[in-house]
């Protein structure tokens, strides 16, 4: 399943990510990821990646395969 999937407060697990740019700010394997809030009308999106917070669109998430923690 793919990050941009996720919906809000729904939590899970990093299984892999082809975004080079996303793996060096942390979105690697084994760390967790969880959905804190969706802006309307396709803005951004609010993920915690372990323990830091970040503003990602869902096209970057999309880059994310994760399984359901």
């Amino acid at each position: 399943m793919k990050a941009d999937k996720l919906t809000v407060d729904q939590q899970a697990v990093i299984l892999a990510c082809s975004s080079q740019p996303m793996q060096d700010i942390g979105f690697i394997p084994g760390e967790s990821i969880k959905i804190l809030a969706r802006m309307p009308l396709g803005g951004p999106v609010a993920v915690r990646v372990g323990v830091s917070t970040f503003a990602v669109r869902d096209e970057e998430l999309a880059t994310v395969e994760i399984r359901i923690a």
